[in-house]
């Protein structure tokens, strides 16, 4: 059990590394990295943005972390 545990703190980690790093700043420093521009496919749908999904990632990965984490110390 801890070791699924430990597995899924390391999974959730990475995602929520990877998603923060992904995500644009405001001054669109990013754009270097991710090769685009908001006047893509991810700029028509603002409800389903790259932006949006990506907070969604990190949100969801941050909650599997911490809740993971306390049934470690837990077990």
């Amino acid at each position: 059990m801890v070791t699924f545990l430990s597995v899924l703190v390391l999974a959730s980690a990475i995602a929520i590394i990877v998603a923060v790093v992904l995500q644009e700043g405001g001054d669109g420093a990013a754009d270097a990295y991710t090769g685009g521009s908001s006047d893509s496919v991810w700029g028509s749908n603002k409800g389903n943005s790259k932006d949006a999904v990506l907070s969604k990632i990190t949100l969801i990965a941050g909650v599997v972390f911490m809740v993971s984490l306390v049934l470690i110390a837990r077990f």
